[in-house]
């Protein structure tokens, strides 16, 4: 079935799953606002796929349907921290890095979330995820317009 599908909507579903996974970090971090010694982390995830993508078109001896594939066979592993519905130990796993944000005053309890810039990078997060969701939405109606010819 993946042969269905070009690279770029198996892009735009990786960074659908990277921006929901940032998601439940950052809700995280909301949550533990008032938690003493807690320290507000954030989901790299662009940079890894940044190197795929980079990586895949520097190979132009393999044929495009291959490249498909061997896309869609990646999954996320989150690194730093495991999240329990992410914890894949597959050589071909897709790496998403959890870092830990370093701030330049922490509170007097040790707590660096910030709850302005965590409510900040969620908006960022969820207009991403969404304009994430209609490029691939768009992507999906071309493609039932090419089976069945009416839009």
């Amino acid at each position: 079935m993946s042969n269905l599908f070009d690279t770029t909507a198996r892009i735009l579903e990786i960074a659908v799953e990277g921006t929901k996974l940032r998601h439940q970090v950052i809700v995280n971090n909301v949550a533990n606002v008032d938690t003493p010694g807690f320290q507000s982390a954030d989901l790299k995830f662009e940079e890894m796929l940044r190197a795929r993508l980079h990586a895949s078109e520097k190979d132009t001896a393999q044929a495009p349907a291959q490249q498909i594939d061997q896309l869609a066979r990646k999954t996320f592993h989150v690194e730093g921290q495991s999240l329990s519905h992410q914890e894949q130990t597959k050589t071909d796993a897709m790496r998403a890095e959890l870092v830990f944000e370093a701030h330049d005053q922490p509170r007097l309890d040790g707590n660096t979330v910030d709850i302005d810039r965590e409510m900040a990078k969620l908006g960022k997060n969820t207009l991403l995820h969404n304009a994430y969701l209609e490029l691939l939405n768009r992507k999906y109606r071309m493609l039932k317009t090419a089976i069945t010819g009416t839009a």
